[in-house]
């Protein structure tokens, strides 16, 4: 049997979808689908997960990634001039720099990883690995010379 909140939530299911970024009722997720009929004879389908009960695979949305206040181009420029200084420098200033980039894209991935799908978390992974190989042997030439 099926109460007024039962209804009232599946109401609410669609309004979830379109706030998350899923149009036409497609979601990316694999959760469950609900088809119902509330009590005043409303149609309402949607998916079982509601907010706040572990729907972790919801999409950020323009506005709400950890770096929603930083404007884009100040972030690669940033990322772009602790990478190109690094390598540039070279020594231990050039590897202090370069870990602090590794610690930068090592938390930026670690906060959005719930949402990431398996081939982003794959390219951020592998981009990561890229930037400790690029810090270890920038490391190892200053040690050599």
């Amino acid at each position: 049997m099926v109460t007024d909140d039962d209804a009232a939530d599946c109401r609410a299911a669609p309004a979830r979808l379109q706030k998350a970024g899923i149009k036409d009722g497609l979601s990316r997720t694999r959760g469950a689908r609900i088809t119902a009929l509330g009590s005043d004879g409303e149609h309402a389908e949607g998916d079982l997960s509601v907010p706040g009960r572990g729907d972790r695979r919801t999409r950020l949305t323009p506005g709400e990634g950890p770096l929603s206040r930083v404007p884009p181009p100040l972030a690669f420029l940033v990322v772009i001039a602790l990478f190109l200084l690094g390598a540039w420098l070279g020594g231990w200033i050039g590897v202090t720099l370069l870990s602090a980039l590794i610690l930068l894209v090592l938390g930026l991935l670690l906060v959005t990883w719930r949402t990431l799908t398996p081939g982003e978390r794959a390219l951020r992974v592998i981009t990561l690995l890229m930037l400790i190989v690029i810090t270890a042997t920038v490391g190892y030439n200053s040690l050599a010379s």
